[in-house]
Formats: structure tokens, C-alpha cells, sequence
């Protein structure tokens, strides 16, 4: 078994972990977006990559023309032991499930088994925001990347938003920032995924097909702040009575947001306006009226993109401007 000893946290942003991939026999499950995306960075840096996929050839056509062109092996219509035979790791896409027959006997023969955001964050030179929860991510991923973009700053929005985070690897540099939508499911084999700030902006029975009660299903988000330190920003929603509960269990400085009440630190709302306190200075972001976006929901992802943006430095004329439109 491969046990990897992480440098990132020690390291310059541009000493990547291409040791982990370079020479390596990696398998991945799953020939989605995700999984296209990353067969094509691991083949390019210099991995054996294996890719399968459970649907039919037929099915799969532009994925496998695409395969056949970059000369990545692959297999349909069902996981076999050559997901297995030699390989040093294996990666799974976000759609596939983790409790497989196939992985199960990975994990038996003891090879390791990696989400892909983990093995994109080894190889991201930039910093990363990540968001997830049960309703709003996609509206607070968006509105963040759009607030970064509008301050100058070189950003990549990817995860569950439409790109993989594997496909933005090569249009980012150490300078700028990738914001992340993720999924619980992205999140169960992650081993050292470190985001500068993560959020999660509420907790509901969701996916309870897959997770044998709420409880896991919570587990499973809160694994966005392992392996986040004193240096970095764990963003929770106030108003929600879970997430308040178990803030005190992540190692991360916290950072409420709330919509229903003023806080002492924060993102919060006080006589009609969007406001943010950081520090003991607060500052007057925007007129609630004022915010495009309408709805309770959305006021609620626009204080947390406000937050995420102003702990981040972003000045708050831009953030404004972004939240008008």
C-alpha cells in the first residue's frame, strides 16, 4: 500500500505532487466529465491510466473516440480485475458510488482509493474555495467566481458546476484561485484536500440512498474542514441548528453568516443591509434591495459569498457591483 506523506502544506504553491502521478498505474472509475478530465492531466503527465466505465461502448461514444485519440486504455459495460491488476491507486468519479464490489476489493488488496478533487487538489498550484451543502451551492460558487473575476483575480469556477476541477489544472497558475462546487460524494476519499476557505451552507436529508442515515450524510460534509488549519476559513451558516451545534468541532477559525440575526463576527443583515464584520470592522456591503438575486435562499448564498470574498480580501465596492447585477 502506497502511504503519501504530504509537502503541500510546508511547500511553494508551484511544488506540485506530480511524484504521485509521474510513472504511476492509476485506474479510474467513471468516463464522465470528471473522469475524461482527469485521465487526460494524469496521461499527460506521464501516468499509465486505465479508465471504466459500467454503460455500454455504444453509450459512451464521444468518450471513448476521445480515449482512443489521447491512447488511454479503457474498458465498458462493467469493472473488471483490470482495475486492479498492478495499479498504484485508484481514482473514482463523483457519480460512482464507493461501497462497489470493485472498490471494496481495492481497498481489501490495499490499494488506495482517491476522489478526484483529491487528486486535482495535488496537482492545483492555486489556492481553493469550496463550497457545498444541501441547497445553493451552484448560486454561491457562481456568485464567489464572479466577485474574484470582477476584482482582477485569475479564477477557474469548477466541481460540480459544469468543468471538472481536473479539466481547469492547466488554465490556473499559483497566483490566482479555483472555486469549487462539491458533493458530498467528492468529498468521502478525499485524504489531504485543503481549501483556503470552505463553507457549507445548510444541512437537509439529501441522498439518503446512498448514506444509511442523516448523521453519515453529515460526516460526509463536514470532511470539507479536515484538513483545514488555523490559517485557513470554515464558513457556517448560523441559521441552521446543525451546523451551529458542530462548529465547535472544526479546527478552522469559523465565520458565521446569518439572515435572520446580527452577529458579533460575520456576514449578517442590520436594518436592511448586507453586512460584513471582520476583525471588529464592519462594513456596509449592499442595500438588501439592491441584490439581483431574489429570494430568502439567495440572500442567505449572497451574504455567504460576501463573507467568503471580504475574508479573502476582496474590497467591498466589488463585491457590490457583483451582487447588483
Amino acid at each position: 500500500m502506497i502511504i503519501f506523506v504530504s509537502h503541500l502544506a510546508s511547500a511553494e504553491p508551484d511544488l506540485l505532487r506530480v511524484d504521485r502521478v509521474v510513472g504511476k498505474n492509476i485506474s479510474i472509475l467513471g468516463m464522465a466529465r470528471s473522469g475524461l478530465a482527469l485521465a487526460k492531466t494524469l496521461k499527460e503527465l506521464g501516468a499509465k491510466v486505465f479508465v471504466s466505465d459500467l454503460k455500454s461502448e455504444n453509450n459512451l461514444k464521444s468518450e471513448t473516440k476521445e480515449l482512443k485519440r489521447l491512447k488511454i486504455d479503457f474498458e465498458t459495460g462493467g469493472h473488471t480485475q483490470k482495475l486492479l491488476q498492478e495499479k498504484d491507486y485508484m481514482v473514482l468519479s463523483p457519480g460512482v458510488p464507493s461501497d462497489i464490489p470493485i472498490i471494496k476489493e481495492a481497498e481489501f488488496l490495499g490499494i488506495p482509493v482517491f476522489s478526484e478533487i483529491e487528486v486535482a487538489y495535488w496537482l492545483c498550484p492555486a489556492e481553493i474555495v469550496a463550497i457545498t451543502g444541501s441547497n445553493g451551492k451552484t448560486t454561491t460558487t457562481t456568485l464567489v467566481g464572479e466577485i474574484f473575476k470582477k476584482a482582477g483575480k485569475e479564477t477557474s469556477v469548477a466541481g460540480n458546476i459544469g468543468v471538472a476541477f481536473s479539466g481547469v489544472l492547466n488554465q490556473i497558475s499559483n497566483t490566482g484561485i479555483v472555486v469549487l462546487e462539491v458533493s458530498s460524494f467528492q468529498l468521502e476519499k478525499i485524504q489531504e484536500f485543503k481549501p483556503k476557505v470552505s463553507a457549507i451552507l445548510n444541512l437537509s436529508p439529501d441522498h439518503l440512498d446512498r448514506y444509511p442515515n442523516l448523521e453519515s450524510y453529515i460526516q460526509a460534509k463536514f470532511r470539507i474542514f479536515e484538513n483545514q488549519d488555523k490559517s485557513d476559513f470554515a464558513v457556517l451558516n448560523y441559521d441552521d441548528s446543525i451546523l451551529r451545534k458542530k462548529a465547535s468541532e472544526v479546527k478552522a477559525p469559523v465565520l458565521f453568516f446569518s439572515t435572520q440575526r446580527e452577529l458579533a463576527e460575520g456576514g449578517y443583515i442590520k436594518d436592511k443591509n448586507l453586512m460584513v464584520k471582520l476583525g471588529g470592522i464592519e462594513k456596509r456591503i449592499i442595500d438588501v434591495s439592491q441584490i439581483g438575486i431574489k429570494g430568502p435562499h439567495n440572500l442567505s448564498n449572497a451574504v455567504c459569498a460576501s463573507l467568503m470574498a471580504t475574508a479573502l480580501g476582496v474590497k467591498k465596492e466589488t463585491i457590490a457591483e457583483v451582487l447588483k447585477e
